[in-house]
């Protein structure tokens, strides 16, 4: 069997690796002497590091370390890719996937199926296979790019001898700073726009914003929010020739979450239109749903608006298609995206207008139903690929004319504010452009463009709630609530800037700022001689960081704090998410000396019995049910229910959302332990509460 099985190996020239811990391989087959040409002196049966050996690989290693945390069954392929050894040129991809609990790392020399492609191209059905090699090119060495880009701050040598290799590249590439100051514009973004690199008065990243400005006037928008956004784009040059491009805008973060790089990929795919279709009326069609474009969409507002025609233009992004297609790859991607697109053209068909507008979006107009009903429709709808289901997200905005738009810039600017609101949250939504939406799509853009600096600006505070105790009527506990007090738009609530904190990764620093501050007020209770434990909220996505762990070990050590005065607050569907991660977080929280609470309790989806899996102290009854505890019975069966379950597991209990002597009163006699809420006192600032123990607190 074992001959069997090297003998069928051999046919094709490949290494398989096991991944081990701390980035080492360990070589459990190589064709020799492929291999040798690969890596010379590696030898079967023993331990390499891949690190370094080649740059596209290594891009890949980052997506692959990604995969195989998912412990997903699938595969992950890389793009074909050439590397020029000392003795040949070879053409290689990498191949991912995990089998019986071992992750596997496949090597493979990809020269045949290579030239089968390319001899291929040359043959039937070129057209759209050049496009799908471009599109593969284009999005490859979109994800190389950003990956070098990522890691810029901290491999400043590296990264620069990387993007020297942009030089070469085909594709245009535009790179600039935060202020759209121009670090990068290689040779073929000049060759795109018949542009010398001598011209002073003319650049690519300048034609490429006039460009924007007309048929993308919502990019800035864009760009501001760190969202990405690719689809096609027209150009007539100085000599009316006319060229399409298939274009990629988005940013780069640093490590606090502040835009860092903006980067715009452009391929030329001119031949490509011509090649589909001669025929000058459908260089206005997207070639691979064959749905109008963007391009025809504006046509049709423009013409529209022209005659004074009223008109309602839905917006529908599918959520996370990017995962989608990183996970399974852009052929599948496409293959939803043709059903998807097909889906609207039969169930939609009143509208005056369906188009694709981008690479996951598309555009009805004049669509008979609403939003929400698209919503449903979709969620009763089975999407499959590979015989398998999958679940499509979507963002839905909607804006009418001329109400919200006398003009197609404005209009478009109007519709991605809508968009925008619809986006965060990771389940379908739908957003109907009005003054609320206006309103509050305008704060987003505020706390997005200003959240980057509030940290090194000083601009949070930390603010305590007391909790009091039922007996002794005593203040025991504060939990610690963060405010951000901006020095133009004044107190921003936390509702308004966590979702945003947490798309963007500033909630990393802000929750580690949240905790030191913490430490630092249980360190002044300490010297005070009061014994008030604090508890702190923190974010599932800082849960899931690896650092957590040693900064709150850390500041406890810093701060010299004992046992019992801090208490970590989280929501009841963490509980659920990744018990083996998180059971070992609160392992050491607990010998630590740092209690856990669980708070909004009753509004998840946890069982029960995870109440036995986790060390929980506390569970905090949601003020949802709270409010109306005397009214609705409903309410006051849950709530005493929770009491109950908490009091016979030994756990202790609070009651949010206070807000009168009658509910105090109920939650006392249905011997709930402690209370909190504005019936007692709002969140104070730190003096303001310790003046408040002092006049509450007996002695």
């Amino acid at each position: 069997m074992e001959n069997l099985l090297n003998q069928a190996l051999s046919m094709v020239n490949m290494a398989i690796f096991r991944r081990q811990q701390n980035a080492q391989y360990f070589l459990v087959y190589a064709s020799q002497p492929w291999f040798e040409r690969c890596i010379p002196n590696a030898k079967i049966n023993s331990y390499l590091t891949l690190a370094g050996t080649s740059h596209f690989l290594d891009d890949f290693l980052l997506d692959a370390d990604e995969f195989w945390q998912q412990g997903s069954d699938k595969l992950l392929q890389s793009e074909v890719w050439k590397e020029n050894l000392h003795t040949a040129t070879m053409t290689l991809q990498a191949v991912a996937y995990v089998k019986d609990g071992n992750e596997f790392l496949i090597i493979k020399d990809a020269a045949l199926e290579y030239q089968n492609r390319q001899d291929t191209l040359q043959t039937a059905r070129e057209s759209m296979i050049e496009h799908q090699q471009l599109m593969d090119s284009h999005f490859s060495a979109q994800n190389r790019l950003e990956n070098m880009l990522t890691q810029a701050e901290s491999q400043t040598q590296q990264s620069l001898q990387l993007l020297e290799a942009l030089d070469h590249a085909d594709l245009g590439v535009i790179v600039t700073d935060n202020k759209q100051g121009i670090l990068l514009q290689n040779p073929a973004s000049f060759q795109l726009f018949s542009i010398e690199k001598s011209s002073l008065d003319n650049s690519p990243l300048s034609q490429l914003k006039r460009i924007l400005g007309h048929q993308l006037p919502e990019y800035t928008n864009l760009l501001s929010s760190g969202r990405r956004w690719d689809g096609e784009l027209y150009y007539t040059d100085a000599t009316n020739n006319e060229k399409w491009f298939q274009a990629t805008l988005f940013t780069i973060k640093n490590q606090y979450g502040e835009t860092a790089f903006i980067v715009y990929l452009i391929t030329d795919i001119t031949r490509l239109k011509h090649l589909v279709k001669l025929n000058e009326t459908l260089y206005q069609q997207d070639i691979l749903t064959e749905l109008p474009n963007r391009q025809s969409l504006f046509a049709y507002i423009s013409q529209q608006m022209a005659n004074n025609i009223p008109l309602k233009l839905t917006c529908i992004n599918i959520k996370r298609f990017s995962l989608f297609n990183k996970h399974h790859g852009y052929t599948k991607g496409d293959q939803i995206l043709n059903s998807f697109a097909s889906w609207l053209s039969s169930n939609f068909s009143q509208a005056k207008y369906i188009a694709r507008i981008g690479g996951d979006e598309f555009a009805l107009i004049d669509c008979p139903v609403s939003g929400n009903d698209i919503l449903t429709l979709n969620q009763n709808t089975k999407w499959q690929i590979d015989n398998q289901s999958v679940d499509l997200m979507l963002s839905i905005a909607e804006v009418e004319s001329p109400i919200y738009g006398r003009d197609i810039n404005e209009l478009m600017k109007n519709l991605d504010l809508a968009m925008h609101l619809s986006r965060p949250c990771f389940e379908s939504k739908f957003k109907l452009f009005d003054e609320q939406v206006k309103a509050s799509a305008e704060l987003t853009l505020i706390i997005e463009k200003n959240l980057p600096m509030a940290l090194e600006n000083d601009e949070f505070e930390l603010y305590l709630q007391p909790i009091i105790d039922v007996v002794s009527g005593e203040v025991i506990q504060a939990e610690a609530l963060i405010r951000w007090n901006h020095p133009k738009h004044g107190m921003i609530s936390p509702e308004d800037f966590i979702s945003i904190a947490e798309q963007t990764g500033a909630i990393i620093p802000i929750g580690n700022w949240v905790i030191t501050k913490t430490c630092e007020y249980a360190k002044r209770f300490n010297d005070l001689d009061k014994k008030i434990k604090i508890s702190f909220n923190v974010s599932p996505i800082q849960l899931a960081s690896n650092d957590l762990l040693q900064h709150l070990q850390y500041e406890v050590s810093r701060h010299e704090l004992q046992r019992g005065q801090l208490e970590v607050e989280i929501t009841e569907n963490i509980m659920v998410s990744n018990i083996d991660q998180y059971q070992h977080l609160f392992k050491h929280c607990k010998e630590l000396g740092i209690s856990i609470a669980i708070d909004d309790f009753g509004t998840g989806y946890s069982s029960l019995s995870y109440l036995t899996k986790f060390p929980v102290d506390k569970l905090k009854v949601d003020r949802c049910f709270i409010a109306k505890v005397l009214e609705n019975h409903t309410n006051k069966t849950i709530v005493e229910a929770v009491i109950s379950l908490a009091n016979s597991l030994n756990i202790d209990i609070v009651a949010e959302g206070i807000e009168t002597q009658d509910q105090s009163d109920f939650l006392a006699d249905k011997n709930c332990t402690s209370l909190q809420g504005y019936y007692y006192s709002r969140p104070l600032p730190y003096q303001t509460f310790c003046q408040f123990i002092l006049s509450n607190n007996a002695g």
